[in-house]
């Protein structure tokens, strides 16, 4: 009978350790619907999931970053200001772009054109409609 026993125990501990393999093959199989993958075995973190920053490394970022934009800053207070800054601070008008405007005889040359596309389009359609008439 304890012959019977140790069988039946040594059967469960292979059908456990079968169980176990099938559950591994197939979480290599479909790692997202499976459990347990390789990435997750090493870093003890979901495989896919939210990498952590810890709080040291976030605070060494956060002091690279600052270091960058103060020198920016200082690089940018050493330049010379754009064109529309001197303007605003008061700076000689030679500085400034001048700014571009239509002269009297090129206004009246485009109205002169408008009202002649104007003319023709109503002949177009004052010539469609005495057609449609005629029918």
């Amino acid at each position: 009978m304890n012959d019977v026993e140790n069988f039946i125990s040594q059967l469960e501990r292979q059908r456990s350790a079968i169980d176990r393999a099938i559950s591994a093959l197939r979480a290599m199989a479909d790692p997202i619907k499976g459990g347990v993958t390789t990435a997750t075995a090493n870093t003890g973190q979901p495989a896919g999931g939210k990498r952590r920053i810890s709080p040291e490394a976030r605070a060494r970022m956060a002091e690279r970053a600052r270091e960058r934009w103060a020198a920016k800053k200082k690089s940018e207070s050493t330049q010379k200001p754009s064109p529309a800054k001197r303007s605003a601070e008061g700076s000689s008008p030679e500085n400034t772009p001048r700014k571009r405007r239509l002269s009297p005889e090129g206004r009246r040359a485009i109205i002169e054109a408008t009202k002649k596309r104007w003319a023709a389009k109503r002949a177009a359609v004052a010539g469609r409609s005495a057609a449609v008439r005629k029918k």
